[in-house]
């Protein structure tokens, strides 16, 4: 394949596998086993040539890349149709029944399909933006965050990514910071560090 997405996988509650954890037959990996397992496929898939451009996503070229989920963590609009799609026009995001039966009937009746929506504050914004663009090999342009939406934010952050940068989470590259394999095993609990 030219493409691949790896995610760790999530036991839900109400499935197949969420009964055999609860019945306690299956026993969930634990973190640091599977923060081992994410920096051995990030080694073994760039040493196959699919080098990582998201923390699930590896392409054999930057032109293999989801155009898609491109859009979406660089905050573009982009429109989501189908059943439980997420569209989103800065600042608010909606959402499209899950229901398929509901859906349909919406759209027979000529209206929206219902869902609900929300709008994001600049606040949110920002550490969506940041959250976003750390889990990227573009990173997130601390200067562009703080011109559009957090004032003095590079401020605010400079000893938070100083203690990244030192620990061997992150690289500041300018004004891009980005996170090294070892930040990516952690991306998800980094962007809640930062103060707006």
């Amino acid at each position: 394949p030219e493409h691949l997405s790896c995610y760790a996988l999530s036991v839900e509650d109400g499935t197949p596998l969420g009964d055999l954890r609860a019945q306690g037959r299956l026993e969930p990996v634990g973190e640091e086993e599977a923060r081992g397992l994410f920096l051995a496929t990030l080694r073994r898939l760039a040493e196959l040539g699919y080098p990582f451009y998201e923390v699930s996503n590896f392409a054999r070229s930057p032109a293999l890349r989801c155009r898609h989920n491109a859009k979406t963590w660089a905050g573009a609009p982009y429109l989501g149709f189908g059943p439980a799609a997420h569209s989103f026009r800065p600042p608010v995001r909606s959402w499209n029944d899950p229901d398929l039966e509901g859906y349909v009937a919406a759209l027979e009746d000529g209206r929206d399909p219902p869902g609900g929506s929300e709008t994001l504050n600049a606040a949110q914004r920002a550490l969506e933006r940041l959250f976003l663009g750390l889990r990227t090999v573009s990173g997130a342009d601390l200067a562009a965050i703080e011109r559009d939406l957090s004032p003095g934010f590079r401020k605010t952050n400079a000893a938070l990514v100083g203690r990244l940068a030192a620990e061997g989470l992150a690289v500041l590259d300018g004004d891009v910071l980005r996170l090294a394999p070892e930040g990516l095993a952690v991306a998800d609990a980094i962007a809640p560090r930062f103060r707006l």
